[in-house]
């Protein structure tokens, strides 16, 4: 080209030489600058200390020498249930295994030394079946963020190679058959691999402080995958209303009896239970709050866990209200149907001597039929001032009715029996 242009060829090359440099210093400086503060933005939290003593207790404070709070969060994780059901007891079945691997290398040992071996000999330890359920887990695990992260880095250096020289669009290629690139900044350049060794390092840094928060939750995992309607059953007092194994229903007349095939609730162990949800669905709540909970670099949304505890709590509570009222409702209907039938009795008309000496002694017992029934009146009226009121439990308006129905009885048959007396 300088022989064909002369002295300003020489001018041209110069000046295109300089372009060249120019726009390899705003490529280098461009490149460093994103860098610095895509690192920066990255590192800044992720050097936060982050204690995780509880799902409560969880404190972040600044990196060491920093004298602001400690920043933000940057990324975002979602708990969540698994989808799927996992291994429970991986670590029992792993640690069995060992033991099973230890016995038959230890038999192993033997044949090779020539030493004799009982082949019949069975394994003294059996292997661990698997516990399937679900657990607690991240929607994405942190991992994968750290390495979407790198990948960001290293596309950013990448955009930036295969630059063409400013020559090749001046000359579009009649001097430059084979134009010159820019030289950028690649990932073997050594600030460039410092740089990103240091967002490493930075990055893999917070991965204990998830799984910190997340193993609080194991303690949560058995009830988790509890089956409701098998927990209710597997309690130790007596409900009405179901069906299973869990239910016993005693004769009517009975010492366990509530009349009408309904059991008897221990109302004090069943108000302990419930009280006992109450209390948990209340922790549950309180602990895991609704805002995201910040871990320094992340920012970690519990509400899926969160609500997904709670409802259970809830379910249980529902279950274990609505076999509580069935009860009751069974024992306001038996109490219906032994009055009606003592109404029956007191209306009837004697027609000779001795149905009336048999009513006057009916009269004269009356009583040892009617107490055991308003016994059994405030036991029922018991049932829902001390369970189904304080928990909000709405029953419908025949089993309203026939609970105030049932306190009305002892009035009116006391009036049937002074009538009776009168005849």
């Amino acid at each position: 080209m300088d022989a064909y242009l002369g002295d300003q060829g020489s001018r041209l090359r110069g000046f295109l030489t300089r372009l060249t440099l120019e726009m390899t210093d705003v490529c280098r400086d461009t490149v460093k600058c994103s860098i610095d503060e895509y690192v920066a933005m990255l590192a800044a939290p992720a050097r936060s200390r982050v204690d995780v003593k509880r799902r409560n207790e969880v404190t972040v404070a600044a990196a060491a020498g920093a004298k602001l709070a400690p920043p933000a969060p940057v990324l975002g994780l979602r708990l969540r249930v698994s989808r799927a059901p996992q291994v429970l007891n991986s670590l029992e079945i792993a640690k069995v295994q060992s033991e099973i691997d230890v016995w038959h290398r230890a038999r192993q040992a033997k044949r090779d030394k020539g030493q004799p071996v009982n082949e019949k000999e069975l394994c003294p330890t059996d292997p661990l079946p698997p516990v399937m359920g679900k657990v607690f887990e991240y929607s994405t695990e942190p991992a994968t963020y750290v390495s979407a992260c790198l990948s960001a880095f290293d596309g950013a250096v990448a955009s930036v190679q295969g630059m063409f020289a400013v020559p090749r669009f001046v000359m579009q290629r009649l001097f430059f058959p084979r134009p010159q690139q820019v030289r950028a900044p690649t990932l073997e350049t050594p600030w460039v691999a410092s740089r990103r060794a240091e967002l490493q390092r930075a990055l893999e840094g917070t991965l204990s402080a998830p799984a910190a928060f997340l193993a609080t939750l194991d303690e949560w995992t058995p009830f988790l995958n509890q089956d409701v309607y098998d927990y209710v059953r597997s309690l130790d007092f007596k409900l009405g209303g179901g069906d299973g194994d869990g239910d016993h229903h005693d004769e009517p007349g009975s010492p366990g009896s509530g009349g009408g095939g309904a059991a008897r609730v221990d109302v004090r162990k069943l108000d302990k239970v419930l009280s006992l949800h109450k209390q948990q669905r209340a922790a549950v709540l309180a602990e895991l709050q609704e805002e995201p909970l910040a871990l320094g670099l992340w920012a970690v949304d519990c509400t899926p866990v969160r609500d997904a505890l709670a409802e259970k709590h809830a379910q249980v509570i529902d279950r274990l209200l609505f076999q509580h009222a069935a009860t009751a409702a069974k024992m306001a209907h038996h109490i219906d149907e032994s009055y009606l039938a003592l109404e029956a009795r007191l209306a009837e008309e004697p027609a000779d001597i001795e149905r009336t000496v048999a009513l006057e002694e009916f009269l004269a017992h009356v009583k040892d039929q009617t107490e055991p029934l308003e016994a059994l009146i405030a036991e029922c009226d018991g049932y829902t001032t001390a369970i189904l009121d304080p928990f909000c439990f709405q029953v419908g308006m025949e089993q309203s009715a026939a609970r105030f129905m049932a306190q009305g009885w002892p009035f009116k048959v006391k009036a049937c029996v002074e009538a009776a007396a009168v005849r």
